[in-house]
């Protein structure tokens, strides 16, 4: 099983003729100075930052950056470096993706984007001072460095840009890091009579947490969901070798992460890192998925140290602290370890819809069933019921794969709704609403008719995470001997009226492996 997935990437890496690009920033005194180079060997031994990056966007789905910063200079120094190599290096995918989803954001919409940007000012306002008052705090340190990071972001993608029309400035990468929030703050801000589907109906991604039987393996996976505009992606690494505090000289837990992201974002939003969260340690998994629906955010996290798998010398086992689990609703955190639910029912599922009782009836959980009934229960939801059915039938990683681009919308029962056809695409594990027809009868838009699916899944294993390596494809699900073609932009009715600068017509790639450079 392994052998097939490498080859498959060894096919695509082999055919690629995308240039590789190169980079070092270093610094004398407070001066930073960058150079571009062509390959690895023309970076010193001694840099402030490093990057590589290669654009495969067209024949694999993907583009790829690797930031590494030095230890050698200071965590601001760092923080800096890095955010300005990335935005040089894929300064073209910033303006890309931000024409695609912010562009047109505040279009008829003047007063409500003025008074989402008056919360933004009086927000960085309260960071400021809380940096400024707790400068040796963990926390706030650690958030400081982040704000310098997204500095040298609009520094380095500016530095990049010869037309002034294009330049954005670093309220800008605010704005980019701050699109899983948007609606949602535009929501807290306007107070409209009505919530907006898009609200109400969040339905943003898939995740499945999966133990093979007798412990040979254990598989963490995520689909995205979101609109099809965003589909510009970039698989991630950064190495960023930050101290805990200034006054605590060991490196932050998680400083490696390899992670799939968008362009400008020095974060992922409703997706998986890979993190080594002690050096010389390997790297667990971390799911981090918000929920716009109701604030509510949901957090997995495997820790792969506390599993062994079986083998013909070794019985294999699972430590207490495997999986954590934790939502969060402001003002409200509920956190359980549950590694035995995992191995007495072997998989977890997550779909948008909370785990927690509590954190259920707070965010509104009973009230929509009674509502609008049982696509909105936690174990009656349609994808509660796929899952359920497919996690059963895992024994490889192939399987594990399957399952998180599995939809057969036309054929499944449990892909049936109240609707016109009477069934939806959007009732899988890896949605696919632009093929739901634009005539039919839906009880509530997330079923209905729209650009929006699972844009991409990804799977590690045991073996996998090792390298921060994951099995990943970029692109809505297809299956043509089930109805469901690739999608298309061009023959897709809503395409000449959504941005999608960048982007491949056709979306049809095949799941690639990445493999670090400077692992």
């Amino acid at each position: 099983m392994k052998i097939y997935w490498r080859c498959c990437l060894l096919l695509i890496t082999t055919v690629s003729m995308y240039e590789t690009k190169y980079g070092y920033v270093t610094w004398k005194k407070n001066k930073l100075t960058f150079k571009e180079c062509k390959s690895s060997s023309q970076i010193p031994i001694s840099y402030g930052a490093r990057a590589t990056f290669r654009n495969e966007i067209n024949s694999t789905g993907w583009a790829f950056l690797e930031v590494h910063t030095s230890k050698d200079v200071t965590d601001e120094q760092q923080a800096y470096a890095a955010g300005f190599i990335e935005g040089y290096l894929t300064r073209d995918l910033i303006w890309m993706h931000w024409q695609n989803m912010l562009k047109g954001y505040c279009y008829n919409k003047t007063d409500l984007c003025g008074l989402i940007e008056e919360f933004i000012e009086k927000n960085e306002n309260y960071i400021a001072s809380m940096v400024f008052l707790n400068e040796i705090d963990p926390y706030w340190y650690q958030v400081k460095l982040y704000y310098i990071q997204l500095e040298g972001l609009a520094v380095g993608y500016n530095q990049a840009t010869s037309d002034p029309y294009q330049w954005l400035t670093a309220r800008d990468m605010v704005w980019i890091n701050m699109l899983g929030d948007l609606d949602d703050l535009a929501l807290s801000l306007a107070l409209p009579k009505n919530l907006p589907d898009g609200l109400l109906f969040g339905d943003h991604c898939t995740g499945l947490i999966k133990l093979l039987p007798d412990f040979k393996n254990l598989y963490t996976a995520h689909a995205t969901w979101n609109s099809y505009q965003s589909m510009l992606r970039l698989q991630k690494m950064y190495v960023l070798h930050y101290k805990v505090s200034p006054l605590d000289k060991k490196r932050i837990p998680g400083y490696k992460m390899a992670f799939t992201s968008y362009p400008a974002f020095v974060q992922t939003t409703s997706t998986s890192y890979l993190r080594a969260w002690s050096p010389g340690r390997p790297p667990s998994a971390t799911v981090t998925r918000p929920s716009l629906a109701s604030s509510i955010h949901y957090v997995y996290i495997v820790d792969y140290n506390k599993f062994t798998p079986s083998s013909k010398v070794c019985k294999g086992k699972a430590e207490k602290g495997l999986l954590w689990v934790i939502e969060q609703l402001p003002g409200y955190t509920e956190a359980a370890d549950l590694t035995e639910q995992l191995v007495n029912t072997t998989y977890f599922p997550s779909y948008n819809i909370p785990y927690f009782p509590t954190i259920f009836n707070l965010s509104g959980g009973n009230v929509r069933v009674a509502t609008f009934g049982d696509w909105f229960g936690y174990k009656t939801n349609p994808r509660a019921n796929i899952l359920k059915e497919k996690q059963a039938g895992i024994t490889n990683l192939r399987d594990m794969f399957n399952t998180m681009r599995y939809n057969d919308f036309k054929h499944d029962p449990l892909s049936r709704c109240a609707c016109v056809p009477p069934y939806s695409a959007c009732n899988a594990i890896a949605a696919r609403n632009d093929l739901n027809p634009a005539n039919g009868t839906f009880p509530f838009r997330a079923l209905g008719h729209r650009s929006h699916g699972g844009t991409d899944a990804k799977v590690t294993s045991w073996q996998l995470r090792k390298n921060y390596e994951f099995v990943a494809v970029s692109g809505p699900t297809f299956n043509i001997s089930r109805g469901i073609p690739p999608f298309v932009w061009s023959e897709f009715d809503m395409g000449a009226n959504l941005p999608h600068i960048g982007h491949p017509d056709v979306w049809a790639f095949k799941p690639i492996i990445h493999h670090w450079e400077w692992t």
